[in-house]
């Protein structure tokens, strides 16, 4: 009897230990860190990163704890929503996690095979991890996606000094504010996107608008030929051939003379939208990718000057910069003295690029403002 009794109390103990383990190795995988998640893997949020994402899911709530703006904001159930992201082995991503904990993550390494989420074949840029995820997920897919580029800070993202028009004059402004892609996000009026179908993450028409590609104009084949490795010259010259390609049945009659959109492959779209078109069209879209003869710098930029048009929006896109701030992230009381722009909205780099370490390093030179650039 003493025996089975300590034995009992043995295993006892043994199970509860095990049990344990289990439940702790769950937990560490669900709610890996940032840090440690192995990669490819879509991180599940926790509390310690949600302190700037949830906002967007509680409407109204004023300046986060970075000092950006939040517009009031009509959102889809949690999750019922993706950020889909084309990233490489070398993409930092942890920005995603911390600020968007209640959005479903796709994050495509497309130079890793090994990874969770890739790409069959590594061409056509961005588009091609874009259309896998629609192609993939075409039955499934949430209410709202954004597909966006990995690095948060990037020469084309609006609002180089976000936020500052909105401040007190006391703050002091600091280069997080500068080329940041966290805002736009954070303030994108979902319920806009469901009504438009199509939502570009930019707002000023520089660059792309109000045309950018002029498919049968004679400069564009002169630009091609005495430049052969110009991508914009030679994506101009393309197009016309693409998008025949691109959308069967077509004739050099119904390709657009002109088309314009705002830079640069970001973008929202609604399911619907989407699936107004059948998963057919998009899987030949991705398979004309990856077998055209262009050049992928080519391919992918004929791309980025598609999407709206593949969901349905007229081949010149570019609706006025006041409405378009408004509707779309909610900032309406702007000052905007042409349909183009907004002031303090956005600086163009004067080599469309930011400077490397950026934003510690830079501010001030190659062409970006000063600190005080807004006064």
């Amino acid at each position: 009897m003493p025996c089975a009794h300590s034995c009992f109390l043995h295993w006892r103990a043994i199970y509860l230990a095990t049990s344990l383990l289990i439940i702790f190795l769950l937990y560490s995988y669900y709610h890996c860190s940032p840090y440690v998640c192995p990669k490819g893997r879509t991180m599940l949020s926790s509390s310690s990163t949600s302190f700037v994402g949830h906002h967007q899911d509680n409407p109204g709530v004023g300046v986060s704890p970075l000092h950006f703006p939040v517009a009031a904001n009509t959102s889809t159930s949690k999750f019922d929503k993706a950020l889909v992201v084309a990233s490489m082995m070398s993409d930092d991503t942890v920005w995603l996690h911390q600020f968007f904990p209640y959005w479903r993550k796709a994050i495509y390494v497309m130079d890793d095979i090994t990874a969770n989420l890739t790409v069959q074949l590594n061409k056509g840029r961005e588009s091609t991890a874009y259309l896998t995820y629609i192609i993939d997920n075409y039955d499934e897919l949430p209410s709202s996606m954004i597909f966006l580029h990995a690095a948060r800070y990037q020469w084309h993202n609006e609002d180089p000094l976000y936020g500052v028009f909105s401040l007190p004059h006391s703050t002091k402004v600091t280069a997080d504010h500068y080329e940041d892609g966290v805002p736009a996000i954070l303030n994108l009026r979902l319920d806009y996107l469901q009504k438009h179908g199509y939502a570009n993450l930019r707002c000023t028409w520089r660059l792309g608008c109000p045309a950018a590609i002029f498919p049968f104009s004679m400069l564009s084949k002169i630009g091609a030929a005495l430049e052969p490795h110009n991508d914009r010259a030679n994506t101009a010259a393309g197009f016309a051939q693409a998008y025949k390609e691109l959308f069967p049945g077509t004739t050099n009659k119904d390709v657009p003379t002109a088309v314009g959109v705002p830079c640069c492959a970001q973008f929202a779209l609604s399911s619907s939208a989407v699936r107004a078109r059948p998963v057919e069209d998009y899987i030949r879209v991705r398979n004309l990718l990856w077998t055209t003869k262009l050049p992928d710098a080519v391919s992918g930029r004929v791309l980025e000057y598609v999407w709206h048009i593949l969901m349905g929006k007229s081949a010149e896109y570019c609706p006025d910069a006041q409405d378009c701030f408004c509707g779309k992230f909610g900032l309406c009381d702007l000052e905007c003295r042409s349909p183009s722009s907004c002031e303090r909205r956005y600086t163009l780099p004067k080599h469309e690029g930011i400077p490397h370490n950026w934003p510690e390093e830079g501010s001030g030179t190659n062409g970006f403002p000063r600190t005080d650039w807004w006064q």
